[in-house]
This record gives structure tokens, C-alpha cells and sequence, in this order.
């Protein structure tokens, strides 16, 4: 059940690009933290942006912005879920509902509007005017995992 209502969410997302939807509710049985509908929509907008890693803090080179979701990472079981991949790699379409672990592919945790400001500010290269606030221990944990 759990995969079909991914692979639904993972659809649906993708169809309501450039809308004035409310803010995506949590998928069953979330009950973490979630960004604001500003930042919801701040990331959805991003969908299929291609940008440099500057920082080196997702591996460098040339990433293309996927997808962000409210639902459970597929990773690491907690949502909700940025989805950017290396601009050499093409993700499978459809996804699979248990999506993707690769480190062409990465699942990245989103609970804040830290976070999406942080992220945000990766893909576009300058800060978005209206996100603010502190990033979320899993984000940070994320980052740190990958500088090793």
C-alpha cells in the first residue's frame, strides 16, 4: 500500500508544477516536521533546474533538481524528500515506489524552512527572499554524511 501511494504523491507532484496548491499535507501516518506551503512551493519550482555544486557539499560537479515531496524518504524512512541527480544520470521513469539509492541519485531530508532555504540557495546560486530559519539536525547530518 505504502508503494502505491508513493508512486501516486510522485505523480501527483509532478502535475501540480506551476499551480497555487496549498500546502502538500503529509503523507499517512507522518507526523515530523514539514516546510512551510512557501518553501513547498519554493522547491517544486526548482523541478528540473540543473546547477553547479560549488561547495563540493553534494559530491561537486553538475546536479539537475528531480523532486520534492511530502512524503517518507526512501532513504531513510522520514520525510519529506528532495530528489536531485547527477546531470549525467537518468532517472528510471516511472520511479520506483522504493525509490532510488544511488550516488548518482540523492534523497535529501527537507523538515524545515532551513532546510529549503539552504537547498534552494545551492540550486539557484542567491538566497530566496521569503525562506528563512534554522536547518534541521537531519539536514545537517545529511551534508556531514556526504563531506565524508
Amino acid at each position: 500500500m505504502n508503494a502505491i501511494l508513493l508512486v501516486l504523491v510522485l505523480l501527483l507532484a509532478g502535475s501540480t508544477e506551476g499551480s497555487t496548491a496549498a500546502v502538500e499535507p503529509p503523507a499517512p501516518g507522518h507526523a515530523g516536521a514539514i516546510p512551510s506551503g512557501a518553501a513547498q512551493k519554493a522547491l517544486k519550482g526548482l523541478r528540473g533546474v540543473r546547477f553547479t555544486d560549488t561547495d563540493g557539499a553534494l559530491g561537486g560537479g553538475e546536479w539537475v533538481f528531480d523532486t520534492f515531496a511530502v512524503i517518507p524518504n526512501p532513504t531513510t524512512g522520514h520525510g519529506p524528500v528532495a530528489g536531485v541527480h547527477r546531470a549525467s544520470f537518468t532517472p528510471p521513469s516511472p520511479r520506483p515506489a522504493s525509490g532510488i539509492e544511488s550516488p548518482d541519485y540523492l534523497n535529501i531530508p527537507v523538515a524545515s524552512d532551513g532546510d529549503a532555504a539552504d537547498l534552494f540557495r545551492r540550486v539557484r546560486g542567491t538566497a530566496h527572499p521569503d525562506l528563512r530559519g534554522e536547518m534541521s539536525e537531519g539536514y545537517r547530518r545529511f551534508l556531514e554524511r556526504l563531506k565524508k
